[in-house]
């Protein structure tokens, strides 16, 4: 890579904290579906947003937990 970028594009991202799970929720089918696909648009952005920075700056973030 012929420049680096700056620090404050080097920052690895963050998981969004996770759903309480001591509260219960009926949601419907089609909402359901809709959060699912926001929730793995946002994981999948994070992940890709981390390999280009593991790509310009090897070691930089701490691996994710695995959660399914």
């Amino acid at each position: 890579m012929k420049d680096t970028p700056s620090a404050d594009l080097l920052v690895c991202p963050e998981a969004p904290p996770a759903f309480p799970t001591d509260q219960v929720a009926t949601i419907p089918p089609p909402l359901r579906a809709a959060l699912r696909g926001l929730v793995l648009h946002d994981r999948d952005q994070r992940v890709r947003f981390r390999r280009l920075i593991e790509w310009i700056a090897a070691r930089t973030c701490k691996p994710e937990p695995e959660t399914r």
